[in-house]
């Protein structure tokens, strides 16, 4: 469900302080949120609040964002630098928060900057939503010259208005505006409001979107590593990254990691970690492909090919700068899957594993110490919750930093994995059961030049150039692995042109219904006739609108070796498998394209995760009809309808505002295929049998 506003009350003062009042039916079983608009005078942050909104950035009129885990108790006391009309709202949120346990768990997404103007309307700004389950606010204030507040309306963007609040010392005023909306969508919310003031003095507004912890979280993976570009080569090659800009496939790696189409879990390809006693590691680190970030959300699949380990071994671990090591374990002694954080207790899975079979875990490392100390680790075993590994004593929001999958101390074991996510958001835990399915470029489709065509060329042999045909191009990069050397193919920018491209239409998978699209990483094998600095940029397409995966930069690519170019595409609004069916890359946007640069494989790897089959409704006679649900979203992928022998019937929807209808008949199934991304596209769904005569 959305976020829900569970009491409210609005007010003003004019002076050095005054006091903000809960409203009738407070519980305090939710969240305080705070609304301040000061006409020319900074406010601080009430005691024991938090200031949630940007930074005031100028303007003659300041608006605040401020929130407090619980709601209720005193009245709070607004406190002006100096005096002057103070209004206020404030909010209790149920987000579904868990008062004490998840507190830090809150994600809160605000306009980048905060926004003023002298204007009749402003904008707040855009802020993305990236949960199914959250409240935005759209807030705006005005500076009034005179006693009279100004006032505000016209608010867009499918906002209500809860209030219009105006506050007045004896010769000037102050006018705010909240309204709100709730999220059920990925997707970017920005409202613009008009104010009453016709182009005098400074406006300023802006937009929050609050997500509690409990909230359907969007597929905002940090992380997606299927192996299915089926090689080991240059796996930590690449751009390095220093703000979570990183490029590599792995940020870094230890021993000799290797990849294997040997029993996968899914897709071509897997990773086997195998040593004799020796470590043997891939890692993603913040500053490579991650950011920091108080939680650590991993999924990955293992097996033991041949045999149990003889000793234990360590999975998996994460890290942080500041923080003891969580580690996942194998133990020799049960044959059992342990967790441990630093040197608290270790908690042992129930159940015990054996060698030749695929085991996934989930586990979510929570170091934001709503208590003030302790580490927590929630953890699944196939779907089954394990006992909570804890740690007392530590520092406060602590970030974790370093992602390792394998064993960072000397053993002897042979391990593969598969299917590997990570996440850093709270609400992201369990990620559930995801598969990992490579996409090459489409072998009926055409790649196509935006631009002038002799910017691109096709070359053999690993340099050998040739004028540009589509057709060799296509053949030219769909190789799975790659082939690197002097028998390398591919296509090229051969001269400069910072907004050409060509685009690669990319194969498809029909998810739907049966399961839906999670996430989509680019994974592509670049190469430059030398290793001098050129640069090289990487788009994606999903039919309607295009995203920048890497901006046109030094991949630090070369003739001679597997060098890749990996990011997660995340379009606005997240996946459906309408954007899936369109995807496509484009790759050029060189401006300098000496020496010549481009890529000589590409492919896409796609997580999907199964669908939830609810038992819809059925009618006297057995006609019956089940859903197909998206796990997370809650939106309906597809509804099959089975009827019996002598009994027809229509199956009637509307989606996306359309109505449809499908007649099904006697003795027969049909399907119908949504894919809906989330729970508001498809918001009927019924059944209606034929009449039986007799």
């Amino acid at each position: 469900m959305p976020a829900q506003i569970l009491s409210q009350n609005a007010g003003g003062f004019s002076g050095t302080s005054g006091t903000a009042t809960w409203g009738a039916g407070t519980t305090g079983t939710g969240a305080g949120v705070l609304i301040v608009s000061c006409n020319g005078q900074t406010v601080s942050p009430p005691v024991a609040w938090v200031q949630d909104s940007p930074a005031v950035t100028g303007g003659t009129n300041r608006v605040y964002v401020f929130r407090r885990y619980t709601a209720g108790g005193a009245n709070i006391t607004i406190t002006p630098a100096a005096s002057a009309p103070v209004a206020w709202v404030l909010l209790e949120v149920d987000m579904e928060w868990a008062l004490v346990a998840t507190v830090n768990g809150v994600s809160v997404n605000a306009t980048s900057a905060y926004a003023t103007a002298s204007a009749t309307s402003l904008d707040t700004g855009i802020a993305a939503g990236t949960t199914y389950d959250g409240l935005c606010l759209a807030v705006h204030g005005a500076p009034g010259p005179t006693p009279t507040p100004p006032t505000w309306s016209g608010h867009t963007g499918g906002f209500t208005e809860l209030y219009d609040q105006g506050a007045a010392s004896a010769s000037i005023s102050t006018g705010l505006s909240v309204a709100t909306k709730s999220v059920q969508s990925l997707g970017d919310y920005a409202c613009t409001a008009t104010s009453s003031l016709g182009g005098a003095g400074s406006l300023a507004a802006l937009m929050m979107i609050y997500n509690g912890p409990g909230a359907r979280q969007g597929a905002d993976y940090k992380v997606l590593a299927g192996f299915e570009q089926q090689t080991a080569a240059g796996l930590d090659a690449g751009i390095a990254g220093t703000a979570g800009d990183g490029a590599r496939y792995v940020d870094a790696l230890g021993g000799s990691p290797a990849v294997v189409t040997t029993t996968p879990r899914s897709g071509g390809g897997c990773l086997e970690l195998a040593s004799a006693s020796a470590v043997e590691w891939v890692r993603w680190s913040h500053g490579g492909r991650l950011a920091h970030d108080k939680w650590g959300v991993l999924r990955f699949s293992f097996r033991f090919p041949t045999a149990l380990p003889a000793a234990d071994v360590e999975l998996a671990a994460m890290i942080g700068i500041t923080a003891p090591q969580t580690t996942v374990r194998f133990r020799n002694a049960g044959d059992q899957i342990g967790v441990q954080i630093g040197a608290g207790a270790e908690q042992l899975s129930v159940a015990t594993v054996v060698a030749d079979t695929w085991y996934s875990l989930d586990i979510r490392l929570d170091q934001s110490t709503p208590d003030g100390s302790t580490y927590t680790a929630d953890w699944q075993l196939d779907g089954v919750a394990q006992a909570q590994a804890t740690l007392a004593g530590q520092v406060a929001n602590a970030t974790v930093d370093h992602f390792y999958i394998g064993w960072q101390t000397a053993v002897t074991a042979t391990v593969r994995y598969d299917d590997i996510v990570v996440a850093t958001r709270y609400g992201q835990y369990p990620i559930g059961d995801v598969t990992i399915l490579p996409l090459k470029v489409d072998p009926a489709g055409t790649l196509t030049i935006s631009g002038t065509s002799t910017n691109f060329q096709t070359f053999t042999l690993n340099g050998t150039m040739a004028a540009w045909n589509a057709t060799t191009a296509r053949g030219a990069i769909d190789d799975i692995p790659p082939v690197t050397g002097g028998s390398a193919d591919g296509l090229a920018q051969v001269a400069a042109a910072a907004a050409d491209y060509v685009e690669i239409p990319m194969e498809t998978l029909q998810a739907a219904p049966g399961a839906t699209v999670r996430a989509v990483g680019l994974v592509a094998c670049g190469w430059a006739a030398s290793g001098s600095v050129a640069t090289l940029g990487l788009r994606g397409w999903d039919g309607t609108a295009e995203t920048t995966l890497l901006a046109a930069a030094d991949p630090l690519l070369d003739a001679t070796s597997a060098v890749w170019v990996c990011k997660l595409y995340t379009p606005s609004g997240g996946w459906s498998q309408a954007k899936l069916d369109a995807l496509a890359f484009r790759v050029g946007f060189s401006g300098d394209a000496t020496p010549d640069i481009g890529i000589h494989a590409i492919l896409a790897e796609v997580a999907t995760q199964p669908a939830v089959v609810v038992q819809a409704f059925g009618e006297a006679g057995g006609v019956a009809a089940a859903g197909q649900m998206d796990p997370v979203t809650g939106g309906v992928l597809g509804v099959t309808v089975d009827t019996p022998a002598g009994q027809g019937t229509t199956l009637n929807w509307e989606a996306g505002g359309t109505p449809g209808s499908q007649a099904v008949a006697p003795a027969s199934s049909h399907t119908e295929t949504f894919g809906a991304a989330d729970s508001s596209v498809v918001t009927f769904v019924e059944i209606v049998s034929d009449p039986v005569e007799g």
